[in-house]
């Protein structure tokens, strides 16, 4: 499932960024010997290393250090192993980078069919 990132604002503005599926894993963060997607180094709001993007079972999860702010379409604050939506907005730290994300499914396969699990149960899990 290929992910495009979208830099939405800063000095990265306007540039985009895709992954294949053979990429499992994508850090985010200043430090651009570690980083794929490296963030200007005077933005002090993100961390050198801030959250990394994981692909687990053709679904993308948010993992980070407790200590750091990542929020979702400019409001939930996620916790560390929240999966994202297909398509999303996130923003690293307070008033910092904000990157548009699209995942795309392309396995030719029809859609899982309902598993009949309560919206409220599926936010608790």
């Amino acid at each position: 499932m290929p992910l495009t990132v979208r830099h939405l604002d800063g000095p990265l503005e306007g540039q985009v960024q895709t992954f294949t599926d053979d990429i499992e894993t994508i850090l985010i963060g200043r430090d651009p010997d570690r980083c794929q997607i490296v963030l200007a180094p005077e933005a002090r709001m993100a961390g050198r290393e801030h959250c990394t993007l994981a692909r687990v079972r053709g679904r993308y999860i948010v993992d980070m250090d407790a200590s750091r702010r990542v929020t979702l379409d400019g409001t939930q604050l996620l916790d560390p192993g929240t999966p994202l939506p297909d398509s999303c907005t996130i923003q690293l730290g307070p008033d910092g980078p904000k990157l548009k994300l699209l995942a795309t499914r392309r396995s030719g396969l029809d859609s899982t069919s309902d598993q009949q699990i309560d919206q409220d149960e599926l936010t608790r899990r």
